[in-house]
């Protein structure tokens, strides 16, 4: 989904210690995604939203300015993220 252009950086803001995502955006994009047959696999946003909340790496839902914009995103503890997830943000940074 980002080779294609589909998550970018208005979506994603890292720094040295968190990494924060708009989730509601991300997952707008990946419906768009897998209607156009790239992923047959249809999960609701609730379902999704609460594994990511689940996760030991996530730390809180807040208000953060990602490209000028205040927006709602999922804060994540970088160092405690997964090595793909710190990979992502660090390519759309």
């Amino acid at each position: 989904m980002v080779e294609q252009g589909y998550i970018n950086s208005r979506v994603v803001k890292s720094d040295k210690e968190r990494i924060y995502i708009w989730f509601a955006e991300i997952y707008r994009q990946w419906v768009k995604f897998r209607k156009k047959g790239r992923n047959p696999v249809k999960v609701e946003s609730s379902e999704l939203a609460r594994l990511l909340k689940e996760e030991p790496y996530f730390h809180k839902d807040t208000k953060v300015r990602i490209n000028g914009h205040c927006l709602r995103a999922y804060m994540l503890i970088k160092d405690e993220s997964p090595e793909i997830v710190r990979e992502f943000a660090e390519i759309l940074r």
